[in-house]
């Protein structure tokens, strides 16, 4: 069975970290010659707060996060059950 998907757009459900690869459920915001001066760059996706937070004190970058937002597994509207699989 063939499906057509036309004139939609589907983001990713999850983004992941750049370098430790797991999940972001975190957005933040940094002033952008701060995010330069820690990423280097060399993570174009983006790292998650943990890392970030941790190249900042490596590199002994001061910085504040801006516009902090967090979503959980159940505000992005997925069901905790698997989809397409009944019971009989």
């Amino acid at each position: 069975m063939c499906v057509e998907r036309t004139g939609a757009q589907y983001e990713p459900m999850v983004e992941y970290c750049g370098r430790c690869k797991r999940r972001r459920i975190l957005t933040y915001r940094v002033r952008e010659d701060i995010q330069r001066l820690v990423l280097l760059n060399r993570w174009k996706s983006g790292v998650c707060a943990a890392c970030f937070d941790e190249l900042a004190e490596k590199g002994g970058i001061a910085y504040s996060f801006e516009n902090i937002e967090v979503t959980s597994w159940s505000d992005r509207g997925a069901s905790p059950s698997r989809r397409g699989s009944r019971r009989r």
